[in-house]
């Protein structure tokens, strides 16, 4: 998932928020050369998609109030 640039939209403020692989720890950004596709855990991409949803909500929420 690419990263998301800050944005603003009728004058609400959304932050930016790293891709999934500048997000990830260093030791775990790249796969090695020799072994086939693999995937995150769905635990570990959940984390982040929550992180990503909160990160917009939090902006939204100190907006409007």
């Amino acid at each position: 998932m690419k990263c998301r640039n800050r944005l603003t939209l009728d004058g609400l403020n959304i932050s930016d928020f790293p891709s999934y692989t500048d997000w990830l720890p260093a030791e775990e950004r790249h796969a090695d050369a020799n072994t086939s596709d693999t995937f995150p855990d769905r635990s570990k991409l959940n984390t982040y998609l929550n992180e990503r949803f909160n990160s917009i909500a939090i902006d939204l929420q100190m907006e409007v109030f």
